[in-house]
């Protein structure tokens, strides 16, 4: 029976790391942990059957054994991690830095072991990032180098402009409504980041009194569309787009739709990072050059 049981546990933690790789957005660091688990399991059945269950009649052959098993089960486990960094970085595509492009033999191993030591740092205690970003009341937060598009999360207003009438006919009640984006540096235009935004709305006659974290409301009233704490959909992202830096100043092109042919007209948009940094942009304009898209620039901190 134990032994069944010991199997069992070994194969769970190999699947969930696998479900938990495929979430969306993927949960990395989870599956360095399982991973690990699994392998201590197997060190420890191993360990067990050469102690207890099966005795050779040479220690040395013993020994030898023990060293290939062991040995094995670490190379399987090193494999599997570098694995998941490769999953990992081809998702994030990270800022192709020199030493990103220069790993050598001697530096992967290291990488690897502190990114792993990184991920099971939140099951054991506090993590230091984590204590960086600790707000007590009345402080702001501590500022940060940079920080990633996908963390972020948007709150916005749109007018709903053109045929009213017929957007109503088609959509009395509720729908579905989209924003598309594109981020770049303004001074470099060709590294973009495209996202969306989008979630399933419900009507309202009046003024909202709550406003649940990731909704999308219509107000009828003031035919206006709020989006409150979506997290973006990213969608393509060049190289070196995949954070923003504060001081540094980026321009946002963006077009709105509510499931159907009539444009939404931006009337303010905040970003907010997961560190609680925030950047509200009250003004856009449209572009000429493409009918339905509006405009703005924006410097974080």
């Amino acid at each position: 029976m134990w032994e069944a049981i010991v199997w069992a546990i070994f194969c769970s933690l190999l699947t969930l790391g696998g479900v938990t790789m495929s979430l969306n957005p993927p949960d990395f660091a989870a599956t360095r942990v399982m991973f690990f688990l699994a392998a201590l399991v197997l060190l420890g059945r191993i360990a067990w059957w050469i102690t207890f269950e099966y005795h050779f009649e040479h220690q040395l052959l013993t020994t030898i054994l023990a060293l290939a098993l062991f040995c094995g089960v670490g190379l399987a486990l090193i494999c599997g991690l570098h694995w998941v960094a490769g999953r990992e970085d081809r998702y994030k595509e990270q800022d192709m830095t020199p030493t990103a492009f220069l790993l050598t033999p001697e530096t992967k191993l290291p990488a690897l072991i502190d990114r792993t030591w990184k991920a099971l740092q939140p099951f054991l205690s506090k993590s230091k990032q984590a204590e960086r970003y600790t707000k007590k009341e009345g402080e702001q937060p501590m500022p940060a180098k940079s920080f990633l598009l996908a963390d972020c999360t948007f709150d916005g207003r749109f007018k709903v402009g053109g045929n009213f009438e017929a957007f109503r006919n088609a959509f009395p009640d509720s729908g579905t409504a989209t924003i598309l984006m594109d981020i770049y540096p303004k001074d470099k235009p060709k590294v973009n980041m495209n996202m969306k935004l989008s979630g399933h709305w419900q009507g309202t006659t009046g003024m909202m009194p709550i406003i649940s974290e990731d909704s999308v409301v219509f107000t009828l009233s003031e035919q206006m569309f709020t989006f409150y704490h979506k997290k973006p959909i990213i969608e393509y992202a060049t190289k070196n787009m995949i954070r923003i830096y504060p001081g540094k100043e980026y321009v946002i092109e963006l077009t709105g739709f509510p499931g159907f042919a009539v444009p939404l007209i931006p009337e303010i948009l905040n970003i907010r990072t997961r560190e609680g940094l925030t950047v509200t942009i009250p003004d856009f304009g449209s572009l000429k050059d493409r009918p339905g898209w509006y405009c703005a620039s924006f410097k974080l901190g």
